[in-house]
């Protein structure tokens, strides 16, 4: 009896000490589970955070570059505006001197005698003593406009 009671007493102990085992492997392979899951949990929130950092620095650097395209635009429309204001001016200029060049025409009426030596060509094409001519100049010369002794 007492052997037996021993052998129980020792299998009991076992089973117990297996149990124990048991119980402190699946502690620590829960322990290790969570510890992998720990890690990979940190290894996403180190990804994530690599990401927003790229995406705030690509952020950053757009914001720059449309700050710099904003300021490159004004100093394009000021450059415009001074190019144009420059083309208006050498525009204006040209048409003064073109203004200048372009022979000057007179338009008048005048009454002419006979031999009278302002018009030559006139006097002589007139059919009576005094006529109205219509005359206009055009490069320093005299043209008649009209006629004499049409009346």
């Amino acid at each position: 009896d007492e052997q037996k009671q021993k052998e129980l007493r020792e299998l009991q102990l076992r089973r117990e000490l297996q149990l124990r085992a048991k119980e402190e492997e699946m502690r620590i392979r829960k322990c290790e589970e969570v510890r992998l899951k720990q890690l990979e949990v940190e290894e996403d929130r180190l990804r994530i955070l690599a990401n927003l950092q790229r995406v705030r620095e690509e952020e950053r650097r757009r914001e720059e570059e449309v700050q710099r395209m904003g300021t490159e635009e004004i100093a394009s429309t000021k450059a415009n505006k001074m190019w144009r204001l420059r083309e208006t001016v050498v525009q204006r200029q040209q048409e003064e001197e073109d203004h200048a060049q372009r022979p000057k025409i007179v338009f008048g009426m005048k009454s002419q005698a006979p031999g009278s030596s302002t018009a030559s060509d006139l006097s002589r094409r007139q059919e009576s003593s005094s006529c109205s001519v219509f005359l206009f100049c055009l490069h320093d010369e005299f043209i008649q406009w009209g006629g004499c002794g049409e009346e």
